[in-house]
């Protein structure tokens, strides 16, 4: 039980580098699709 201790924290950080790394690739591809669109809508007058 005292190794898992010790490894829980390391796993929890691993685990949630891994969301928030998800969750910029998530912004990027968002802010790009954004970007495009705006400039279809731009250009379409």
């Amino acid at each position: 039980m005292l190794e898992f201790a010790g490894f829980l924290p390391i796993l929890l950080l691993i685990g949630l580098a891994a969301i928030q790394l998800g969750l910029i690739g998530y912004a990027a591809n968002q802010a790009g699709s954004g970007a495009r669109a705006a400039a279809r809508a731009a250009s379409q007058g």
